[in-house]
This record gives C-alpha cells, structure tokens and sequence, in this order.
C-alpha cells in the first residue's frame, strides 16, 4: 500500500463553545416549540465530511445537483476529483459522551437498578439479566429459539439507564456487573437551556413581527465533551491531522452553534472473548439501523435480546435540500445474547445501515450459560 492511499485513523474531540441545537427532519412553524436532541452520528459524521470536502475545495452545489439526478455520494464526490473523492471513502465510529476525555457509554439494557433509588443508587447495586434455560408458561418470543430474560432477587428493579465509564463496561463486558461508581447519570452531563426567537424575514432580514418560536437548547455540563472517530485515506484527513497541534473552530448542528476540535489517537474500545463454557454477547453502543430491533446477521446465533426502544432517525439532506426519509433505529444500549460466535467475525456490520457513519456500532462481551 503506497503512503497515497494508506488510511489512517484519528479520535476526534468535541468541546461545545455555547448551547448546542440537534433537530429531525419535523416541520419547524412559527409557535413551534422544539427540543434538541442527542447528537446522532449522522449529524459529527456529515459536521467533519463537509468540513472535509470544503478543504478539498468541493463545489457543492456541483455535488448537490449531481445527488439530485440520483448519483450516490461517493459517485458524486468522485467527479470532482481524486482529493474530493477521497473523502467519500472516510468512515466513522460515535459520537459518545466523555467527562474530562474519559469515554462514557450508554448504558447496557440488561443493567437494572432498584426502582426506589433511582439510576445509579449507591446504595444497593445493579443486578444483571440473563437468559433462561428453560422458557417460561406463556412465553411467546418476539422471533423463533429467542429465550426470555431473567434476574434473581426482588421485583422492585428496573432498567437503570445512564451511562457506564469505560471500565465499568470493561466490566460488563467480562460477563461482571459493575459498580455504581462507575455510572453517570444523563443529569450529571447536560441539561436543557430554553429560548425564545423571532422570525426573520429573509428578504429584508428585518424581524417578522409575531413569529415566535421556542427552542431548548442542549446544554453540556462543564468537561463534558463529544469523542468520535475517523478512518480515512491519510491525505484525506490532513487537514483533521492539524488538528493534532492546532484546536479547530468547527460547525456542528443547527442555530449555527460551534464546537472545538482536537485530534488525538484513537482510543481502543472495550471487548471480551468468550473462554470455557462462556458464550459470546454484543452491546450496541450507537443506535443500530437494521430494518428492525434484531441484525438479520445474528439469525441462528442469537439466544435473547434486549432492546430498550427504538430511535426516530432523520434529518435534513443538504445536498438534495430536503428532509430525509425517516427511519427507527434499535437505540444503543441494546443487548444481544448469542450461542456461538459469528462467522466470519463482524459478520453483523453489513446488516447495518448507514454503518460508515457510525450507526450499529458494537462492543463484543461474553455470558455465563449457567
């Protein structure tokens, strides 16, 4: 492989400079009231390609026009040149969460926490599910073989949410439970700033009088920051590889709100393989676009599942100027339980969507069958 078509991968970190603003694709009216939400990796991914391409001296509306006919990006983004094409071959892996660059990921379905404590009780600890031997009377499975899931102790558990450290996923990972000193809960990161705005006429850029709209605003807690990754061919990601000694000033979002960009290496996630009578498990660590809560990779694999609900995914399309289609993604936390390990390994990634932006990612763990 030549030095002009090595890849390389960078970490990438995000510090907010203000409030930050993610919307779907839902009309926005005058009297409208709108809360941002997470951000999805769509939103760093299309943030650092666009940022990518416009150093590669992209012709966007070239590009747009070229999408418009039917084109696919990477087609596209080929026409104007090896450089701009380049960029089209990046891919990504997050966002997650970090508090003071330390990772943080959401929290594993399975996970569940005294009810009358709240997430993250100190005092009582978590409890783990596992699947049953045995099916239970009545047991109907959402999908063929699928076992239920079950817990010993009381019935006053439910799922805890939050976010788990590295270590403590490390932990999970390794068939343990981890501690609640090492879960956040999502108050503990960022909280919601509302606002009210006025319409503006964008013809004379004067206010239009009575357009009101409200917005809550996503507010990250002191030394908490966003962590995605890039892989990449090397001369794609110069300008990202700055980045390593200068802070980059970068768009991200709506309301033109902005981020600082530093690059660093990339960090190595948790993961576990399966040793003895131990079975191998996945945790969705980005929301999973698969046509459904289950990857069709793991049929014949899989033992039981749990997934804590489903994520709406849209947005706005830049280049086609319009909104995206929406689509349900199986939210990141999502459990699945398997009999034997997949062959070939990361067999599963094909399944998902969009997986070069970052959706379907996965931590590979293990389970004890008794």
């Amino acid at each position: 492989m030549t030095a002009a078509n090595s890849r390389t991968t960078l970490g990438i970190h995000l510090e907010p400079l203000d409030v930050l603003f993610f919307r779907d694709g839902r009309p926005f009216d005058p009297s409208s009231r709108l809360s941002s939400g997470l951000p999805g990796p769509q939103t760093t991914a299309g943030a650092l390609r666009t940022f990518l391409l416009r150093e590669a001296g992209c012709d966007f509306g070239k590009l747009g026009e070229s999408m418009k006919q039917g084109e696919t990006f990477e087609k596209a983004a080929e026409r104007q040149g090896a450089s701009i094409g380049a960029v089209a071959g990046a891919r990504f892996r997050g966002p997650w969460f970090t508090k003071e660059r330390e990772l943080l990921f959401p929290m594993p379905a399975v996970l569940h926490a005294p009810k009358d404590a709240g997430v993250c009780a100190a005092s009582r600890g978590f409890i783990r599910l596992s699947p049953l031997k045995e099916d239970l009377p009545g047991w109907k499975p959402p999908s063929e073989r699928l076992r239920p899931l079950w817990r010993q102790g009381g019935a006053s558990f439910s799922f805890a949410g939050g976010y788990l450290t590295r270590g403590g996923l490390q932990e999970f990972l390794e068939g343990k439970v981890p501690g609640t000193d090492q879960c956040l809960t999502e108050s503990a990161l960022l909280d919601w700033d509302p606002r009210i705005g006025i319409g503006i006429n964008p013809g004379t850029l004067a206010t239009d009088k009575g357009i009101l709209y409200a917005v809550e605003f996503l507010a990250l807690k002191k030394g908490v920051g966003l962590y995605l990754e890039v892989s990449g061919p090397e001369d794609a990601l110069g300008p990202l590889k700055k980045a390593l000694n200068q802070p980059v000033d970068l768009p991200l979002g709506g309301e033109g709100r902005r981020v600082l960009l530093t690059a660093d290496s990339p960090a190595e996630l948790p993961s576990a393989k399966p040793s003895g009578k131990q079975k191998p498990l996945l945790v969705l660590l980005s929301p999973g676009l698969f046509g459904g809560a289950i990857p069709k990779a793991l049929n014949g694999s899989l033992v039981a599942a749990a997934v804590p609900g489903e994520v709406a995914v849209s947005g706005w399309d830049m280049a086609k100027g319009g909104p995206k289609p929406c689509r349900f993604a199986a939210a990141a936390g999502s459990v699945y339980f398997l009999d034997n390990p997949l062959n070939p390994p990361g067999a599963w990634r094909q399944y998902s969507e969009d997986a070069e932006l970052g959706w379907g990612t996965f931590a590979e763990g293990v389970w004890n069958n008794d």
